[in-house]
């Protein structure tokens, strides 16, 4: 008989307590890591590899390697072969899929299959450790928690009133504090119940006292959390910042009553043993049966949950009520710098160019004009509409129609009034704030649940910027979260400010889990409604086009409520039906399909569900900002190194520019103007022909970039008869005086002379230095389209271009002249 050295007294040593409090500590924090618990400190990168080498350093702490290496096999109670290479294969097997996949749930799905082999393996040398299963178990089941959390958003509505309200309770009694289930470390808390639930279930000590060490271990967390609350409320520095990487302070109270709860525990060993794998499989019982039947309800289960049923689109009729703050204009030549954009002139056009088809609604709203339409958009309306609007408008969604409503921040000029009277029907509201990121963007402070609108989405495609948070009910649901953020309380004393707060986080603002987007069902339609305005302004479409898509293909999709409510009550179903068998089995071994199940489920749902909600393709006047062979320039609109500017420029052509995450030869074939700047990543001989078929086709190639990043376009470069020489001329023409003078003229940043290996280019810009003529920009016609290359990796960026506050005219009548002599030459329409 193996011993558990939590057993028996005679080996509860003090190095086996030292081992066991390390192995529950560490895998504890790498489960909080994965799951993001501990603050925004840490990228999820860095919580990924942080939490993978604390799981190698796990398993080099408990496997003795030297024993076996030297196959000192006495020196073990058994030896079980099979129980080594099975638990080998599963902790290698959870380690890759933590490193190959970006997904949260995939990361703790990966985390119990380590746990459970790294335990296996050890069973096979004969050691058996009784924390590893309750931790096996305590990971599997926040793991679910975490899936069904994702899935499930009215759960999550719940939890974060439940971290709302006791929060604002230790408000009162100390300092005011509003803090979301983030901040306020509730996913650490259930984390820790989790584990004490699990340790008292799994436990042989007297029931009585393992009732009184389990009751005491939960109030011991609950204390823990209740100080933590305190500190977060009476902290000396108040910062966003501050509050919401604290989380660590809660994480040591809670490791407290968790090591005295398992060190005081006996843990059941005929429970936590794991029957030998070569035993199992050779028994003549049902085993393989049981094994079957939980394999095919535990993916069902995950596949029912996460597929996006019935998504697709049939791409209808969008109508846009033009009643409201922000104009229609398009960007224009003779309108530059900020707020030369317009509002939401684009949004049609892209909308049209994704498939839909789109009016604009300057009247009063009846039935009739609502007949044909499938989505109707309201955008910061200022002025509520009449009661027989308003009845026309729910009468249209309750009969399967779609809604859209997106508002901004703090009432600016009176639309929270109007918008929060339209939205009486399904109780969501505007919020008198601003919700603003801890950092200076969005980025990486968003939380996205699982839905078709956030679905192939990144942070950086959505582009919201200030709005307002949102308060919604039970039949609402969140959509886009600002976990990393605090609502910024408006102040009526400074409209010139648009009502805007002071930027800085206070207490009482809530800090923590905003509501961004949400969404509700409401008869047989749809509703969505945005804080902010932002992600369907031009100046962003070019980013958030896709997220703008996934949203009206939601919108015009036939996903209804019961089916919604259906794959949630069916996954449920499939799971408890799971989970008798696995009672009914009594076979430990077993239970590692669970997390391999689900596992499986999750990457057939991250390849489904895309097809499923349609290919997005634009079609029309499109011009492609390439972004897929590591571009040296950033997303982040309207800084120095992004190309806003350039989109900018290229619509003021009449063209609709969007940024290029995705490249495929169908996507450039149905473009006009495809545009590389300072790519960083080699082109393959694949991609090298289909760019060659485009210009050939008659599209416009440009490329942008110096001497010292043209190794990535030298397939390119060599194929359409030019080189970049070696020569930096940096900044050209040298202006060093009269700078006004100079305004309409090119002004280069970063700039190398062109090689004509052919004869059948043109130079379209030159300069002399000395007695030597160098060209800069060339051109040369390819079948039906041509190239263009600018040799200056910095001549299309923001801070050469046209910025937010600054720009220069020179350049951007330049790229003007180059477009018309291109058109001159028949390349474009």
């Amino acid at each position: 008989m193996m011993k558990n050295p939590l057993i028996e007294k005679k080996s509860f040593t003090y190095k086996a307590v030292v081992i066991t409090s390390i192995n529950v500590i560490l895998l504890l924090l790498s489960l909080n890591l994965l799951a993001g618990t501990l603050g925004f400190f840490a990228s999820p990168l860095l919580s990924r590899m942080a939490a993978f080498y604390l799981l190698l350093g796990i398993a080099l702490l408990n496997i003795p390697l030297i024993k076996i290496a030297t196959r000192r096999k006495q020196e073990f109670e058994t030896f079980l072969p099979s129980n080594l290479t099975v638990g080998f294969l599963l902790m290698l097997g959870g380690l890759i899929v933590l490193l190959l996949f970006d997904e949260m749930e995939l990361w703790l799905m990966s985390l119990p299959i380590v746990i459970f082999g790294l335990d296996l393996f050890l069973q096979g040398i004969g050691k058996i450790k009784g924390e590893l299963f309750v931790l096996f178990i305590t990971s599997i089941s926040y793991g679910l928690f975490v899936i069904y959390l994702q899935n499930i958003p009215s759960l999550w509505l719940v939890l974060q009133k439940i971290s709302l309200g006791f929060s604002g309770i230790i408000g009162h009694l100390t300092a005011s504090v509003s803090v979301g289930p983030s901040a306020s470390g509730m996913w650490i808390l259930l984390i820790f119940l989790i584990f004490s639930l699990t340790l008292f279930f799994f436990s042989e000590t007297a029931k009585r006292k393992n009732l009184k060490l389990f009751i005491g271990v939960v109030l011991g967390l609950i204390i823990g959390w209740i100080l933590y609350l305190i500190i977060l409320a009476l902290h000396p520095i108040r910062t966003d910042e501050s509050v919401l990487n604290s989380q660590y302070i809660f994480f040591i109270f809670g490791l407290v009553p968790i090591l005295f709860f398992i060190t005081k525990s006996k843990i059941k060993e005929g429970r936590m043993v794991i029957p030998s794998f070569k035993a199992i499989t050779k028994k003549k019982n049902t085993t393989k049966w049981e094994a079957l039947a939980l394999v095919i309800l535990l993916i069902f289960s995950g596949l029912i949950l996460t597929t996006f049923l019935n998504s697709a689109s049939d791409k209808g009729e969008v109508m846009i009520y033009q009643p409201g703050l922000g104009d229609f204009a398009v960007p224009e030549y003779g309108k530059y710098g900020y707020g030369s954009a317009g509002f939401f002139g684009l949004l049609p056009q892209v909308l049209n160019a994704s498939g839909f088809r789109t009016t604009i609604l300057n009247g009063t709203i009846t039935k009739e004009r609502l007949d044909d339409t499938d989505v109707f958009v309201v955008i910061s309306l200022n002025e509520a509409l009449t009661s027989q609007e308003h009845t026309t408008l729910w009468n249209f969604v309750a009969a399967g129609g779609s809604l859209l409503v997106i508002g901004d921040h703090t009432n600016i000029s009176g639309i929270m009034d109007p918008l929060n009277r339209l939205l009486e029907p399904v109780a969501i509201r505007f919020r008198f704030d601003s919700a603003k990121p801890v950092h200076e963007v969005w980025k990486s402070c968003y939380h996205l649940l699982h839905h078709p609108i956030t679905e192939t989405i990144e942070d950086d495609q959505i582009t919201i910027s200030i709005g307002a948070s949102l308060d919604i009910s039970s039949s609402a649901f969140p959509i886009v979260i600002g976990k990393h953020s605090y609502s910024d309380w408006g102040t009526y004393e400074d409209p010139e400010k648009v009502y805007l707060g002071d930027y800085h986080y206070n207490p009482g603002e809530q800090i923590g889990d905003l509501i961004l987007v949400a969404g509700a069902y409401y008869g047989e339609g749809k509703v969505v409604v945005f804080g902010d305005t932002s992600p369907f302004q031009n100046g962003n479409l070019p980013y958030s086009y896709s997220f703008v898509d996934n949203v009206f293909i939601w919108l015009t999709n036939t996903r209804t409520t019961q089916l919604y409510i259906a794959q949630i009550g069916l996954s449920l179903l499939s799971l408890v039906a799971a989970l008798v068998i696995f009672k009914k089995a009594r076979k430990k071994l077993l239970l590692i399909i669970l997390p391999v199940a689900f596992c499986i489920s999750l990457i057939v749902t991250a390849s489904v569900n895309p097809i499923l909600l349609g290919e997005k393709q634009l079609t029309g006047a499109i011009a492609y900002i390439d972004f897929t062979h590591g571009e040296n320039f950033d997303l982040k609109a309207y800084t120095d190194n992004s190309v806003d500017g350039l989109a900018l420029n290229i619509m003021r052509n009449n063209y609709l520019c969007v940024v290029l995450r995705e490249f495929s030869r169908e996507k450039i074939m149905d473009s006009e103007i495809l545009i590389f700047v300072t790519p960083t990543e080699p082109f393959d001989q694949e991609e090298v022909d289909d760019i060659k078929a485009f210009v050939s086709s008659g599209g416009l190639l440009i490329l942008s970039t110096g001497y010292t990043y043209k190794e990535a376009l030298q397939p390119l470069l060599r194929d359409f008869g030019f080189d970049i020489i070696n020569a930096p001329l940096g900044p050209v023409p040298y202006i060093e005086r009269d700078l006004e003078e100079h305004l309409m003229e090119p002004r280069f940043v970063d700039s190398w002379p062109i090689h004509f290996i052919t004869n059948d280019s043109e130079s379209f810009f030159s300069v002399q230095i000395g007695e030597k003529t160098y060209d800069l920009v060339a051109f040369k016609t390819y079948g039906n389209g041509g190239v263009l290359l600018i040799a200056d990796g910095e001549f299309l960026l923001n801070k050469n271009l046209e910025s937010l506050y600054d720009y220069w005219p020179g350049n951007i009548k330049f790229l003007k002249d180059v477009f018309d002599a291109i058109q001159e030459r028949g390349v474009l329409p």
